[in-house]
């Protein structure tokens, strides 16, 4: 056995050919190790003045708690998907030590990445040597999963185009994250990621940006900043312009969204809103600048389809591509919503792009679709009340029953209050206020005052371009409900007067019986009961002669009323009795509780308090099953009424607060009348 010993020293590399002897100490210096790859840290800086997104920033630590590897943000470009990405990549990058890697892939430019490329990007950062790659997307992809495998690393991929760039990239490992930012919605990616929209920012954060942008007082900062609808690279733009003149106006933001200017940053939002919609199919790209002529914040399937003109299915195609690219939203069963931003976007190219004629017909189809829709939802909400639009006779059958009709109508009634004042704006006269007409039922039940009253001014002014008297009356007798809903009862029994002086001189005998009716409850409820009996009676005797037994049993209703205020309590039942009679007939559920909320004072001035509480919690159940506000805050009060006959104040005092809990959510005015009833409790009990 050969044993080396080496006690002297020697310098550099020693190569023993056979033994050493003799007291040589040799020593050699280590081969310096194979330096690594650099730990990648590439994201771009956060924002310096970030502001807000917290709702999104918790929907990202959530998705992270629950173990999601992938996330992926979508909205319109300039929305702030990039800024937003960045900052929680730099708020979890302590928790990815093997590295950060930022990807741009390109899709705003409109040359997006090829998958291929982008895996070869996020290998060269981990140190992958660029001439010995794998030449497929495929094999890429299998090396990139080898070399994450154990690793903690996150990999921000902003501005993709499509699945087909990403795919490549998902982790497989459960220590790294993906976080991709995207104009499109990416649906191919459902099974893989968790999808966060990115939507602009509310008002008073765009004004907080703003503010930090600008560091300064600037005059009219926050419709500057309104005028930038929450977009962040719009703000941006307008913080950069009022920089070098702070004279800038809010007309001047507005259109930094529809135009290119000097001041505005690379990308533009209109360039960003182009780039999305250019790249939509023909029918996806046809509708999305018709939406530009819709004036609601959202749109259902059947009116984008009556928009359009085609059916629905073809529609609904055209509504998932533009959801597909972050321009529309789905909200609900057949219900997309598009932003303000997009919107007024579509509605500028519109102009543009799709001749007047063509635009014109859409129009005529959307108000169409929702005139046939209204008239349908009036006439399921009250199936026999006098009506003047001609086309109720073409309503098609689409409610079921109240309820239906009600819920479609709590959800479109802005939209088509907008659709009238756009009918008027556009000198469609006769469909103006035919809206009003076929949204009556709604209004009296659901009372939207401020709609109700912007529907009759709109409505007044088109009939009398159009000349139209009966039409005119119709409008009055709206005006004269409204009135009569506000307890402005004088003012109620004036209009009535007008619309019955026209009806009269037009020869409408039902319209003249309707004002006539309309007339004595003013007067009724001004207290003028005297002067109220015999225009009932009036009503009551041309009813009989041409309206329908419902028009008649109304007409005896309103008179019952009268002579129950005026402590006439059997005559007041006779009508009553007979009136409620002919709507259990009819099944007519609105004016069944109506008539036994009548009776109420009746039966309990005539001293039979059972029959008026039950009839009472009938009117109370019947109301609740319709949905009916206004009625149940009614049915409650009538309920204390009962409560306060048999003398028990806690009870009358838990009816009480229910009505006033009705009333306030309306805005109705019977809330001071229960307020005030509710105050001589309190007196009497301190008493």
């Amino acid at each position: 056995m050969t044993r080396n010993q080496v006690d002297r020293s020697a310098a550099g590399a020693v190569v023993q050919a056979h033994s050493v002897t003799g007291g040589l100490s040799i020593t050699t210096a280590a081969a310096p190790a194979p330096a690594g790859p650099p730990v990648p840290h590439e994201l771009p800086p956060p924002a310096a003045r970030f502001t807000n997104r917290s709702a999104e920033l918790g929907q990202l630590r959530r998705s992270r708690s629950e173990g999601m590897r992938v996330v992926v943000l979508s909205g319109i470009g300039g929305v702030g998907k990039t800024a937003l990405a960045a900052e929680f990549a730099h708020q979890v990058a302590a928790d990815h030590p093997d590295g950060q890697i930022h990807l741009t892939l390109g899709a705003g430019r409109g040359t997006p990445v090829p998958p291929t490329d982008a895996v070869g990007a996020v290998l060269r950062s981990l140190g992958a040597d660029p001439r010995h790659l794998p030449r497929t997307v495929e094999e890429r992809a299998a090396l990139l999963r080898t070399l994450t495998h154990g690793k903690r690393l996150l990999v921000l991929a902003d501005d993709a185009a499509d699945e087909a760039q990403i795919r490549p990239l998902l982790p497989a490992t459960p220590g790294c994250t993906l976080i991709v930012t995207a104009r499109t919605r990416l649906p191919g990616l459902i099974a893989d990621a968790d999808h966060i929209d990115v939507d602009p920012l509310p008002e008073a954060e765009a004004a907080e940006l703003l503010r930090r942008l600008v560091r300064r007082a600037v005059p009219q900062l926050s419709a500057l900043a309104a005028a930038a609808a929450g977009m962040p690279l719009a703000v941006c733009a307008i913080a950069g312009a009022l920089s070098l003149d702070p004279g800038r106006t809010p007309q001047f933001a507005r259109s930094l969204l529809t135009r290119t200017d000097p001041l505005t940053l690379e990308d533009s939002v209109d360039r960003a809103l182009r780039t999305a919609v250019d790249a939509l199919p023909d029918d996806a790209r046809r509708l999305h600048l018709l939406c530009g002529l819709h004036p609601g914040h959202h749109i259902t399937l059947p009116a984008a389809a009556a928009l359009a003109g085609t059916g629905e299915e073809q529609a609904r195609e055209a509504l998932h591509m533009m959801t597909a690219m972050s321009l529309t939203r789905p909200v609900g069963p057949g219900v997309w919503a598009m932003h303000d931003v997009v919107r007024e976007h579509a509605g500028a190219r519109v102009e543009e792009e799709v001749p007047e004629e063509e635009r014109g017909d859409a129009l005529d189809r959307l108000i169409d679709h929702h005139l046939l829709t209204t008239a349908a939802a009036d006439i399921a909400l009250n199936a026999s009340r006098l009506r003047y639009a001609e086309v109720f006779d073409r309503a098609p059958d689409l409610f079921t029953d109240r309820k239906t009709a009600l819920e479609w109508w709590d959800r479109e009634g802005d939209t088509v209050a907008a659709l009238a004042r756009l009918a008027h704006a556009t000198g469609r006269h006769t469909a103006t206020w035919q809206l009003l007409d076929t949204a009556k039922a709604w209004l009296v039940t659901r009372r939207p005052y401020e709609t109700w009253r912007g529907l009759i001014d709109l409505a007044l002014s088109s009939t009398r371009a159009l000349g139209a008297r009966r039409a005119e009356v119709c409008v009055l007798l709206s005006q004269a409900q409204l009135a009569m809903c506000g307890h402005r009862f004088e003012e109620a029994a004036v209009v009535a007067d007008h619309a019955r002086i026209i009806a009269e001189t037009e020869g409408d005998r039902r319209s003249h019986t309707s004002a006539l009716e309309v007339q004595a409850r003013a007067l009724s409820a001004a207290g003028r009961y005297e002067e109220a009996l015999p225009v009932h009676a009036e009503a009551t005797r041309l009813a009989e002669q041409h309206s329908s037994p419902r028009g008649v049993a109304l007409k005896k209703r309103f008179h019952g009323e009268t002579l129950a205020r005026m402590g006439r309590h059997g005559e007041a039942l006779e009508l009553l009795d007979a009136a409620l009679a002919v709507f259990r007939r009819l099944d007519d559920s609105y004016q069944i509780v109506q008539t036994l909320l009548g009776r109420t004072p009746a039966l309990l001035g005539a001293g039979r308090v059972d029959e008026a509480a039950h009839g009472a919690a009938e009117a109370a159940e019947l109301a609740a099953a319709t949905d009916a506000s206004v009625q149940q805050g009614a049915a409650a009060e009538a309920l204390a009424e009962v409560e306060a006959a048999r003398g028990d104040g806690a009870a009358r005092r838990r009816h009480l607060e229910a009505a006033l809990e009705r009333y306030q959510s309306l805005h109705a005015p019977e809330a001071q009348r229960v307020q005030a009833q509710l105050r001589d409790l309190d007196q009497a009990g301190r008493g």
